[in-house]
Order: C-alpha cells, then structure tokens, then sequence
C-alpha cells in the first residue's frame, strides 16, 4: 500500500484528494491488523491459561499527582 501512495505522491502530489484516501485507506488496514495481532495473541494466550485476568487503568489526564509536603 505504501508503494502506492508513493507512486501517487509522486505522480499527482500529496496535496491530492486520491492521495488522502490512499493513505487512509493505508492507516486503516495498519491498526486492523494490529487489532487482528492483539486478537490472535489474546486467544493464543487462552489456550495455554484456563483463566486469564486482564487489567487496564486509564488514568485521569486531569488528576494531577499528589504532592508531598516535607
């Protein structure tokens, strides 16, 4: 995909409406195939573990860390 939003680049330029979607279309299959990856890893993992936990904190941007007073 990249070859060809190379190719397009170079013929018509980047400031191109055929050049933007190729270049979406090219960041789109990127993170499904990462998604795929995570995927295919996560249910590898549980054949080999009956149970698996998995935890994800997100924490607050806004919060800010507490400070220490000396």
């Amino acid at each position: 995909m990249e070859m060809v939003g190379s190719y397009i680049a170079q013929s018509l330029s980047q400031q191109n409406i055929i050049y933007a979607l190729s270049t979406s279309v090219e960041e789109c299959l990127e993170m499904s195939g990462v998604v795929m990856l995570i995927y295919a890893l996560i249910y590898y993992l549980g054949q080999w573990v009956h149970q698996l936990d998995l935890q994800i904190e997100i924490l607050d941007p806004v919060s800010k860390p507490e400070q220490h007073r000396i």
